[in-house]
């Protein structure tokens, strides 16, 4: 029997009453896939776990290249895209700010806001990010269209972090080409009002991360500071490195009543470089423990069931949150980020998928390489789909020529299907098919499910 026959019965033989409303309704919103809000921010979360295990769907057998899209003449940056209810937000950092469909990669809409390196952050339809100008801008996040905007005094390149309603973020504050001292802004998520400030020393490009009604974020001079939320009020600040080093990360992670940053300690003249992670307690400052890499933290790092990933240019390190002690290590390096059961790392080269338990390679992916002067990957992963942004200048090169500069985005289905690539046969040199996306097989009964339910409603209603 098909759908349409079994509702015609169902119809028939309860004379038009209006149960069959009622109970084809139901049906129709049981069947249906959730659309409820979704919320995205720097590195996934208010803590900046780089932890997506929540929303990154499933890994199936098969992998496939939905779409990609390149942006040339933009400018260096390196921004994180946010992924949220089907739409990948995201700049060109010359002027444009994007909202693309997540399946296609088509353009819904964009508007002019210059930003260099600010994260957006997608929370109740709203999306929030950070400009060069010095506003914080919150717009539609389905149209684009304008909430509010407020004016911090200087440029802005951290990212905004949400919590409890409010929107926490750092601007330098400098008049001129001396640089001031970075300023943290608390204001209203709803309306964009200044609800208090805190100066941190020296320059910053820190993003805040909030915990436990507290804000976390570094500073010049190795300075690691907790701030009040809901006032502003310091709580403690602490120096991470023997001699201040500068804090190379520019957001601290916080879980589990633990702060953890990165310093690049030295100048190489008078002090030799020394690259460590710390530990500090999150309600009083105090160190818990700190680990010495080998090379220059490259990236932030990411925290997923009490183990703590981070990067040099040189390893990947695999450190138990709770003791500093190293679980393992792995050559190869680049944008670190989880989910589920699998430890993705990006670079400009492609995509390498690692076992986070022990380091274990499971498979890897080449993209299209080219020869840049500067370049720089950021990642981020939502419903079975992984999303690589590349950054490429050649802006200052010694050698000359044309300077260009561009981004492209990689759209990886991780559940394709039989139209995949087996993961299974994946090796560097094996490139993604193209494929298109598909409508759901059940959208078109949910359609005919909610039309009938109408119909019946009506004719219900004429008796």
């Amino acid at each position: 029997m098909t759908a349409q026959m079994y509702l015609e019965t169902i119809i028939r033989r309860t004379e038009y009453s209006a149960v069959p409303f009622l109970v084809l309704l139901l049906l129709a919103l049981l069947l249906m896939p959730g659309v409820s809000a979704q919320n995205m921010m720097y590195r996934y979360d208010a803590g900046h776990s780089g932890d997506y295990s929540p929303v990154a769907g499933v890994t199936g057998s098969n992998v496939s290249l939905l779409w990609n899209k390149t942006m040339e003449n933009t400018a260096w940056g390196r921004s994180v895209p946010a992924v949220a209810n089907g739409t990948i937000y995201i700049t060109n950092t010359i002027g444009n700010f994007y909202a693309l469909n997540a399946a296609t990669g088509r353009e819904q809409w964009k508007v002019l806001i210059l930003i260099q390196q600010s994260s957006p952050a997608v929370v109740n339809d709203t999306v929030y990010v950070g400009s060069e100008d010095g506003n914080v801008y919150a717009l539609n996040a389905v149209n684009g269209d304008p909430i509010w905007t407020d004016s911090t005094g200087g440029p802005i390149v951290s990212s905004p972090n949400l919590a409890n309603g409010t929107v926490y973020i750092t601007s330098n504050n400098k008049r001129g080409d001396t640089p001031s001292d970075e300023v943290l802004y608390a204001l209203d998520a709803t309306t964009g009002e200044h609800l208090w400030n805190f100066t941190i020393g020296g320059y910053s490009d820190s993003s805040p991360a909030v915990a436990d009604d507290t804000v976390f974020v570094s500073g010049e001079g190795g300075r690691v500071y907790a701030v009040r939320a809901d006032t502003g009020a310091g709580v403690w600040n602490a120096t991470v490195g023997s001699d201040g080093g500068y804090v190379f990360t520019p957001s601290p992670l916080i879980k589990r009543g633990i702060v953890y940053a990165g310093s690049n300690e030295g100048n190489n003249v008078e002090k030799a470089l020394t690259f460590n992670v710390y530990a500090l307690n999150a309600t009083t400052g105090a160190r818990i423990w700190n680990f010495t890499i080998s090379g220059h933290i490259s990236s932030e790092p990411a925290l997923s069931q009490n183990i703590l990933y981070i990067n040099s240019d040189s390893y990947l390190y695999a450190l138990n949150a709770s003791t500093g002690s190293v679980l393992w290590t792995a050559n190869p390096t680049g944008t670190v980020i989880v989910a589920k059961d699998i430890l993705y790392l990006c670079n400009y080269g492609g995509i390498s998928a690692i076992d986070p338990a022990n380091g274990t390679p499971l498979w890897s992916l080449n993209l299209p390489v080219e020869s840049f002067l500067w370049k720089s990957t950021t990642a981020v992963i939502e419903n079975d789909r992984f999303y690589e942004v590349n950054y490429g200048s050649n802006a200052g090169n010694p050698a000359g020529g044309p300077s260009i500069d561009k981004i492209t985005i990689y759209a990886l289905d991780l559940n394709a299907g039989t139209s995949g690539v087996p993961i299974s046969s994946l090796t560097p040199a094996t490139p993604a098919p193209l494929t298109t996306a598909s409508v759901s097989p059940d959208s078109g009964i949910i359609l005919l499910i909610v039309v009938f339910a109408f119909f019946v409603y009506i004719r219900h209603n004429r008796r």
